[in-house]
């Protein structure tokens, strides 16, 4: 089902900043959330014995957060793209502030 609706769009050359619709916004939070679970379960997994299927499942959650691009097409909401460049201003940014 997602590689139906990714096939509709364009292909990606940037990364996507998050927004568009809340239906969008509430994708890219779930994408937050499962990539910092995922790298919660490789920390845990290096000090601790843990069950497989958790590792084998982990990475079939990801694909459903790119639904958000979908979404926000569907709804004729534009999606925002960045660039490298400035990914790396923000990390600059935030490098100096802290």
């Amino acid at each position: 089902m997602i590689d139906t609706y990714e096939a509709t769009l364009p292909a990606l050359k940037n990364f996507i900043l998050p927004g568009g619709t809340p239906k969008a916004a509430a994708f890219h939070l779930g994408s937050h959330d499962v990539r910092r679970a995922e790298r919660s379960v490789v920390t845990l997994a290096r000090e601790h014995q843990i069950n497989p299927v958790i590792i084998h499942y982990q990475p079939a959650v990801r694909p459903a957060v790119r639904l958000a691009r979908a979404v926000n097409k569907r709804a004729a909401a534009p999606t925002s793209c960045g660039d490298e460049s400035a990914s790396a201003r923000r990390e600059a940014d935030a490098s100096t502030t802290s």
